[in-house]
């Protein structure tokens, strides 16, 4: 079904469709946890796709419950509500049972993930991955567990293996070692992994005269600014707040780090931007004009020497 045609009734591709809906459905239910399905009605959804739909959950033994919400608003999600609190009464005492165990070795792990969620039937390894299957399979790492990476569009690692494939070969290129998580990554096919950037960034051909920049994309152009500018002796970093932020170190460390290669000191402090905003204006005209002051907020990194501020 091509994706101009969703508007179109298809009951028999809502059929052929569901077959993948209850394969996750069933996938759930390995982990002996109650399963409910909110059907989500849109407006181009039919009375004959819902009814297919209804009727094959029936057939599966899966609870379900119409949701109208986006179109009703909270009062289209009431019967989806009453069905997830009758659930929780009567399941106030869940056995969870993951699907591995610490017992397992790594490629037992591997196996199991594999062969129940995704109904893979064998495994090839390439040359690194069978290498590092071996290096991670150590008593070291043997309470790690393991999560498969994979593309989201097929159970399989093969894009083209749609729906519910079956006894196909999962091909896995690498592992990554998490310590931190204690998690071994097999990674499978051609995935690639967050944040997909090009490989020539965005943020190459941008360019500001106020020196807007973020998080670590700012260690060039700073080092340049300061090296480029006399009022370079010290530096200070303010870390400041607006009304609904939340603050974080995290977007002042490209800068720190990129500070104490070049042997500059700087210090830095806290600023409330919602509180006397005319001591904090103070602040920096009372500033020396040997110090280049940054200002940094979540997700963004203002930076100004000193003599280039208007107030």
């Amino acid at each position: 079904m091509k994706f101009d045609e969703v508007d179109k009734e298809n009951v028999e591709a809502v059929k052929e469709g569901s077959k993948n809906l209850i394969k996750h459905l069933k996938n759930d239910r390995l982990y002996n946890i109650p399963v409910i399905v909110s059907i989500n009605k849109f407006k181009s959804d039919t009375t004959n796709e819902i009814k297919a739909l209804e009727s094959i959950l029936k057939e599966e033994e899966f609870k379900y419950a119409l949701n109208t919400s986006y179109v009703d608003g909270p009062k289209g999600g009431k019967d989806l509500a009453a069905i997830a609190l009758d659930e929780i009464d009567k399941n106030n005492k869940i056995d969870f049972k993951p699907l591995v165990n610490k017992k397992m070795v790594l490629e037992e792990k591997i196996f199991v993930i594999a062969n129940k969620i995704y109904l893979a039937g064998k495994f090839e390894y390439s040359t690194r991955a069978k290498k590092e299957l071996e290096e991670y399979s150590a008593k070291e790492y043997a309470d790690h567990d393991s999560v498969i990476s994979k593309i989201p569009t097929s159970l399989s690692d093969g894009p083209k293996l749609l729906n519910v494939p079956e006894n196909f070969t999962l091909h896995i290129d690498s592992f990554r070692l998490f310590t931190g998580a204690k998690f071994i990554v097999p990674f499978t096919g051609e995935i690639f992994t967050m944040p997909g950037l090009p490989k020539v960034p965005a943020t190459k051909n941008m360019e500001s005269t106020h020196k807007w920049f973020y998080g670590d994309c700012v260690k060039e152009e700073l080092k340049k600014e300061i090296l480029n500018s006399k009022y370079y002796k010290k530096v200070h970093l303010y870390l400041y707040s607006n009304k609904d932020d939340i603050p974080s170190f995290y977007y002042l460390k490209g800068i720190k780090r990129t500070l104490t290669e070049l042997s500059i000191p700087f210090d830095e402090d806290f600023l409330d931007l919602n509180k006397n905003d005319k001591g904090n204006i103070d602040i920096f005209k009372t500033n020396s004009k040997d110090k280049m002051v940054v200002l940094a907020r979540p997700l963004l990194v203002i930076m100004k020497t000193i003599n280039t501020i208007n107030w």
